[in-house]
């Protein structure tokens, strides 16, 4: 789906994905309880939340506020001990990497991250300038993650090879960064040199902004989590989205959705 289709979905009637996305986004997400390396961790994974209790960051400065984040999301996501390195990306990469078979996060322009696997071991990269935006860096970061992650899922993917990026999304908002990867489907960007200023929009990952709001709302509700602390720290696009999503699963999914306190591996 093209950026500008994901970007009018804000402003079109409804705040749901479609019908097959939803079935999708409900199928894969008991695909992760199922097969995730760590379920322990994933049953009980605590909502990630954008304060400095969860990112006491102590430097501002780039290429080490990057790793301070790196280390912080990893062990948000019970890998703090999972080897991988970290690497800044150059200014223009997005037409390289894929050509080289590396995944890339990012819906246009640039990528915001990047993960591929060599002889060396697993490599993360990541774009510098999210670095100014630090909900920004944090969803990238958890997006690739989630790849190492389900790197080592030999299980078939739910709707095959081409939705790996979509569930690596979906993967990040399992870990707990659902607040993260919703407010930030839609970046903003302003720039100038103080005579001329801009103003431009981009898309970041691979689920619409809908769907990471419906993500959102499959974990808070299957965590049986209070969704008005998550609305109040929801910009208001993907507040009323997630609000949407929370009624929508109540009513009509409530009885397929894995718990912390009973999961029947049957149903799954």
């Amino acid at each position: 789906m093209g950026w500008v289709s994901r970007l009018r979905g804000w402003f079109s009637e409804g705040s749901l994905p479609d019908e097959d996305s939803r079935q999708w986004m409900l199928t894969a997400w008991q695909w992760l309880w199922a097969n995730d390396p760590l379920p322990a961790h994933l049953h009980s994974a605590p909502l990630i939340w954008p304060s400095a209790e969860d990112f006491p960051l102590t430097t501002p400065e780039d290429p080490e506020r990057a790793r301070q984040v790196f280390g912080m999301v990893k062990g948000h996501a019970g890998m703090a001990g999972w080897r991988c390195a970290l690497q800044a990306q150059p200014v223009d990469v997005t037409a390289q990497l894929r050509d080289a078979g590396v995944y890339v996060d990012g819906g246009s322009g640039d990528p915001g991250g990047t993960f591929s696997v060599s002889a060396k071991g697993p490599l993360i990269t990541y774009a510098p300038d999210f670095c100014e935006d630090l909900s920004v860096l944090i969803a990238v970061l958890a997006h690739e993650v989630g790849h190492l992650r389900l790197a080592t899922v030999r299980a078939g993917r739910p709707g095959g090879p081409e939705m790996e990026e979509p569930l690596t999304d979906l993967c990040a908002i399992a870990m707990g960064f659902g607040i993260f990867l919703a407010n930030t489907a839609v970046i903003e960007r302003t720039h100038g040199d103080g005579l001329f200023k801009g103003w431009s929009l981009s898309t970041s990952g691979y689920l619409s902004a809908r769907e990471r709001a419906f993500a959102l709302a499959l974990f808070s509700e299957t965590h049986r989590l209070d969704p008005q602390p998550i609305a109040c720290h929801l910009d208001a696009n993907p507040k009323r989205a997630y609000r949407s999503a929370v009624q929508h699963i109540r009513h009509h999914h409530g009885h397929r959705l894995p718990t912390m306190k009973s999961v029947s591996w049957n149903d799954l």
